[in-house]
């Protein structure tokens, strides 16, 4: 239940309120992901006898489905708001998910849709809490030149993983991502070969990778056209994960596969080369702990 606001709860302070509001509700959403419901029927949680402010708890629910991206995991959110007299609880809801309709003008079907021809202004992504790859990491997989993960969802529903590293005057960043079929759909675009060189954007150079998320995926082949390259590098810039701060674009990507066949493309790009900013990503890392052991796989 909700903390009794005229009862036990009377007297904890609002900031721990919503800690623990926020926190209940990110329970009831992952109990709903496990058991894999797809609709769901909401109310105005603890606004009646146990004393919440509605704006209040209306924000939780907003801040939980479209900051932190729970909605993509439901096809059907009903808020069905019982009220009498004032409606002071249906106007709350009603208010703040006021623009909810322009918002869900954003969601796309990239089995049908061109994600190219997503505009940067209207697209966005969410950092959330709730991962799309599960791991853990022995201390083998990764040393002081990884520095941290990052996992969200676009607003267009697709999910995305990224890892960053450094080393030298060498800064990369990985993004992990679904394999769009619309972008692999010309035939000699991919080249199926274990290539040791993978051709550049702008010139040709050997790197060196420090991927940690994949280890112990199978790598099925690089992706050596730039067409397919240049489309996931346009899908990242719409979404704002990524922007290029030269004239100069850079990147190379590979096919992998988990140990129950599910495929996602990794695509690596230079933040800093030999000391100078080439691109930027505006995620926030959360920093690799090295006391747990490895394991890895892919929810689809």
């Amino acid at each position: 239940p909700a903390p009794n606001l005229n009862g036990a709860a009377k007297n904890v302070p609002q900031e721990k309120i919503d800690a623990i509001m926020l926190n209940r509700l990110r329970k009831m959403f992952n109990a709903a992901i496990y058991y894999d419901y797809k609709d769901l029927v909401l109310g105005a949680w603890g606004c009646g006898a146990f004393g919440h402010n509605p704006y209040q708890v209306a924000n939780y629910f907003y801040q939980l489905l479209f900051d932190e991206g729970y909605r993509y995991y439901f096809e059907t959110i009903i808020f069905a708001i019982y009220d009498t007299g004032e409606k002071k609880n249906f106007n709350a809801f009603s208010e703040v998910f006021w623009n909810v309709s322009a918002k869900l003008s954003l969601d796309y079907d990239y089995g049908e849709q061109n994600f190219a021809e997503i505009s940067a202004t209207s697209a966005n992504f969410y950092q959330n809490v709730f991962p799309h790859i599960n791991f853990n990491f022995s201390a083998e997989n990764f040393d002081e030149k990884n520095i941290g993960y990052a996992h969200g969802i676009m607003k267009n529903g697709l999910p995305f993983t990224a890892e960053l590293w450094e080393y030298e005057n060498v800064k990369n960043v990985a993004f992990y991502l679904p394999v769009i079929e619309e972008f692999f759909n010309v035939d000699e675009e991919i080249e199926k070969n274990k290539l040791n060189k993978v051709t550049g954007f702008s010139f040709d150079e050997e790197v060196q990778g420090f991927h940690s998320l994949c280890v112990g995926m199978i790598k099925t082949y690089f992706v050596a056209s730039h067409e397919i390259l240049d489309k996931y590098i346009d899908l990242l810039i719409a979404c704002d994960l990524l922007k290029f701060t030269t004239n100069m674009r850079n990147g190379y990507g590979f096919i992998l596969q988990d140990s129950t066949d599910n495929e996602f493309f990794c695509f690596t790009v230079s933040l800093q080369h030999k000391g100078e900013e080439t691109a930027f990503t505006p995620l926030k890392w959360i920093p690799f702990k090295k006391n747990k052991t490895s394991a890895l796989h892919l929810i689809k």
